[in-house]
């Protein structure tokens, strides 16, 4: 393979190496899946080779440092510009030393990088002003010049409409690769002008060789393994960091918890509106990765509940999935997921964390003693 060695992903290699053999390289298209599918990585990748560093990629870390001096190379990703700030290219230090930790990382892991964990990190109008400079440049070796769009949902309309145009109008030999792990939240006129590669994450026996290769042991590795659900770049996270696991599932467990004695207790509604307020203090990522690891723990649950033995989550603590299993069950847990589902839906839609949470830990205590038929 002639593309940096990424896990997956090997028949979208092959589309973008047939591209290239061809050459038939698009003016524009929008990488789809997680980060923790290796996107940025993969991208980074093809932009060398189409900006015509044709050697052979040896390692991650020299792939992702010959596209930092690459003068045909442009990034553009979510930061916090504000009118204190004079240009985005403030963050292109940071950024460049956060992406040589790993082409796998997330847009928390970015935002908790950046220090900017309790602000939206969006892709704003200087950031568009800015690439549009990049592609007026006459191409520093004659050939293709690339700009990569990480995270291009989060760009704003004025942003997203000044790409558009560039888009509409291209320069020749240039490329705009957008990286996404939400296609809907990118403007349709956008999306209709690019070639679409959808990434999908490893497939657990995959995931289970590469855990075991980090040295993992049995135990922590089966709980990685359940956790990360195919994502690289969480399966990294949880092996070095064990303590972010453990926030996730207490969090979780303490929800549950305070959800079940709110039945019999009415003053426990003060905890449940307290424990909404701690997770609304949180940055929207960390939030979105709750409620998929929430969804990821009813629905081993009511697989528990079923006496369903494969692909269950296994907790990190002692919690006794048995016994809670039995109040998750066919009545209550599509109801429960489609809850989780919205809420997500509505913290990607700006709405109120604390409100969402709030009526998110209601309908629970009400869904989890809903009787079984």
């Amino acid at each position: 393979m002639s593309f940096c060695n990424v896990l997956g992903q090997e028949e979208e290699i092959r589309l973008l190496e047939h591209s290239l053999k061809k050459r038939q390289t698009p003016h524009s298209q929008v990488f789809i899946g997680e980060d923790g599918c290796g996107l940025l990585l993969i991208a980074i990748s093809y932009a060398l080779k189409v900006v015509g560093k044709s050697g052979s990629f040896k390692s991650e870390e020299s792939t992702i440092n010959d596209s930092i001096v690459h003068p045909d190379i442009h990034f553009f990703f979510p930061n916090s510009i504000n009118s204190k700030s004079k240009s985005p290219q403030n963050f292109l230090l940071l950024w460049h030393e956060f992406i040589k930790k790993g082409g796998y990382q997330s847009l928390d892991d970015w935002c908790e990088f950046a220090g900017i964990e309790n602000k939206k990190p969006v892709i704003g109008v200087k950031d568009s002003d800015e690439f549009i400079k990049s592609i007026a440049l006459k191409s520093f070796y004659g050939g293709w010049k690339c700009v990569i769009v990480w995270h291009a949902e989060t760009m704003t309309l004025s942003a997203s409409n000044k790409l558009l145009k560039s888009i509409e109008e291209p320069r020749e030999k240039t490329l705009f690769l957008l990286l996404t792990d939400n296609e809907k939240k990118i403007l349709p006129t956008i999306l209709s002008r690019c070639q679409k590669i959808k990434f999908r994450p490893l497939s657990d026996n995959k995931m289970a060789s590469y855990v075991k290769s980090l040295g993992v042991e049995k135990s922590r590795a089966s709980s990685i393994v359940s956790y990360a659900k195919g994502n690289i770049g969480l399966a990294n996270k949880l092996n070095v960091d064990s303590e972010f696991q453990e926030s996730l599932e207490l969090l979780f467990i303490e929800w549950v918890r305070l959800a079940f004695a709110a039945k019999k207790n009415k003053n426990i509604v003060l905890k449940l509106s307290s424990w909404s307020q701690k997770l609304a203090s949180r940055n929207i990522e960390f939030q979105k990765r709750f409620i998929s690891f929430s969804i990821l723990f009813f629905r081993s649950a009511v697989m528990t509940h079923y006496k369903i033995t494969s692909n269950l989550i296994v907790p990190f603590s002692k919690f006794d999935i048995d016994s809670f299993s039995n109040f998750v069950h066919g009545q209550n847990i599509l109801l429960i997921v489609s809850e989780l589902e919205r809420s997500a839906s509505e913290l990607n839609r700006n709405g109120n964390p604390k409100m969402i949470f709030s009526d998110l830990s209601f309908k629970l205590t009400r869904l989890l003693f809903k009787v079984k038929k």
